[in-house]
C-alpha cells in the first residue's frame, strides 16, 4: 500500500507536468516560412506559393544571373543593369517597374508591382508574392539564365 507521504508527491508531480504542458500550449512560436526558388527570366510572374497578407518579408539573392535578351554583356544578377543611352528612350518606359533597373528582380501583390533588388524586407501587400525580371511583358521568350532566391516570412 502506498503512503499518504508518497501519494501526495505523485499528485504533486502529475499536476506539475499538466501545468507545464498547459502553459507550452499557449505558447505562440514565431512562425517562420522559408522558401528557396529558381526564377526563370523567360517566365512573367512566378508565383512563390506564399500568401504574404499583413506579413513582413526578407528576399535575399543566392546565386545565378540572367539576361533580358540573352546577349552575353547584358547578364546581371537581381540588381540588373543600366542599358544603352538608345534604350532609355524606347525600353524603360515599357518595363514591368519602370523605375527600376532592366533585368532587375521585380515582385508584386494585389497592388503595384516593385523593385526587390538582391535584398528586400518589408510588407509588400496583400495576396500571393510573385516574382519576375524586369522587362517589357511582350518580349520574355528571349530571356535567358534564372535567379535563385530565398524568401523568408517573417511574421
Amino acid at each position: 500500500m502506498i503512503s499518504q507521504k508518497v501519494l501526495g508527491v505523485l499528485v504533486f508531480i502529475a499536476l506539475g507536468v499538466v501545468g507545464v504542458a498547459v502553459l507550452s500550449s499557449c505558447r505562440q512560436p514565431r512562425s517562420h516560412q522559408t522558401v528557396v526558388l529558381d526564377i526563370s527570366a523567360r517566365s512573367m510572374w512566378v508565383d512563390t506559393g506564399l500568401d504574404v497578407s499583413n506579413k513582413t518579408i526578407q528576399i535575399k539573392y543566392e546565386s545565378g544571373t540572367w539576361s533580358n535578351d540573352g546577349a552575353e554583356s547584358h547578364f546581371c544578377d537581381g540588381e540588373g543593369f543600366i542599358p544603352e543611352s538608345q534604350d532609355f528612350r524606347d525600353v524603360l518606359p515599357k518595363l514591368i517597374v519602370p523605375n527600376a533597373p532592366l533585368g532587375a528582380l521585380v515582385g508584386r501583390t494585389s497592388g503595384d508591382p516593385f523593385f526587390v533588388g538582391n535584398t528586400y524586407e518589408e510588407r509588400p501587400g496583400d495576396g500571393h508574392l510573385y516574382l519576375s525580371i524586369n522587362d517589357k511583358p511582350d518580349s520574355f521568350d528571349d530571356n535567358a539564365g534564372s535567379l535563385r532566391i530565398v524568401v523568408n516570412v517573417l511574421d
